[in-house]
């Protein structure tokens, strides 16, 4: 046992030597101890980057694909059918009504957030604008705004106006000259017929009503046709759409403005002649007369024209909210 130990000793001793050249264990970081939690937040974090990754990836190719596109035209003065079309089947009638007026209701209160088209100002103003076919010689649609303060309360303003819509009510202070009410949804959506005063321009309308928190909107969708009732022969039929937005400015005080967007008119026969237009405002084109000039001077009648109906129209509506 004594020769095994001498024999074994140096062995041992060498290891002994090892051991204590070798290094210490570090001891474990406790930044090196990666919780749940952190886990999670990193898994997170990466999934974040991807995203941005992906993000900006996609705005470079919508950048890219932007700067392929042609140039965009300007907006059409025409509209499609479907947007001023009223169907003779029942279902698709009452989802029309409804659907159309939507449509010039959303149109209207998208345009609110942009530059107003009097910019700031609240003063009373009108504007009138005449747009011409590519080569000046027609005329494709006429732009009528109209903007007004009343020392009134927001909801009665707005009933004065509704209440000249509907053939029931006594009040007739509006640009129509008749009132014929075709259809009723409920309260707040009538379709009525008319002639345009003036003009002596078929008009089948669809008015609408829409209230918000601080304004209240009524709109009008001017038909191109209606099914159950096509264009007579001999007719002139004024289409478009207009709304008039009565904002709450305070308790007695609101403000109105009203846009109105008519397009080129129709006949049974399709879009009316420049003659035909002309005698709306009792016009007529010599034979030697240019085009170009002709729509000048319907530039000239139609502007007074609506000018002298809006100053009526707001005349008669401060009378009956004077009352």
């Amino acid at each position: 046992m004594a020769q095994e130990c001498l024999r074994v000793s140096p062995q041992c001793n060498f290891c002994q030597r090892g051991c204590a050249r070798a290094p210490s264990p570090t001891p474990p970081s406790p930044f090196s101890i990666v919780s749940p939690s952190q886990r999670v937040l990193q898994k997170h974090n990466k999934s974040l980057r991807r995203q941005v990754d992906d993000h900006e990836a996609l705005a470079r190719l919508l950048h890219t694909w932007v700067l392929s596109q042609q140039p965009a035209s300007e907006p059409s003065t025409r509209a499609p059918w479907n947007h001023s079309t009223l169907l003779a089947n029942a279902a698709g009638r009452r989802h029309g009504l409804q659907w159309l007026s939507d449509k010039v209701y959303h149109n209207a209160v998208a345009s609110m957030p942009r530059a107003a088209v009097f910019g700031a100002s609240v003063q009373d103003a009108f504007r009138f604008t005449l747009h011409t076919t590519p080569d000046h010689d027609d005329v494709a649609a006429m732009e009528t705004h109209l903007q007004h303060t009343f020392f009134a309360n927001v909801k009665d303003v707005a009933r004065v106006i509704w209440g000249c819509e509907h053939p029931s009510s006594p009040l007739k202070t509006y640009v129509v000259a008749t009132d014929e009410l075709v259809e009723q949804v409920h309260d707040r959506l009538i379709y009525n017929h008319g002639v345009y005063q003036g003009t002596g321009t078929d008009v089948r309308r669809i008015v609408s009503w829409f209230e918000d928190a601080h304004r209240i909107v009524i709109t009008f969708t001017l038909l191109t046709e209606d099914e159950c009732f096509p264009v007579a022969r001999g007719q002139i039929r004024t289409h478009g759409f207009c709304w008039v937005i009565v904002e709450r400015v305070t308790h007695s005080v609101s403000l109105l403005r009203h846009s109105v967007l008519h397009f080129k008119p129709v006949t049974a026969d399709g879009p009316a002649s420049l003659d035909d237009i002309g005698r709306m405002y009792n016009l007529h084109r010599g034979a030697s007369q240019p085009r170009h000039a002709f729509v000048e001077q319907i530039r000239s009648a139609a502007e007074a024209a609506a000018r002298d109906r809006y100053q009526t129209l707001l005349a008669n509506l401060s009378q009956v909210l004077d009352l």
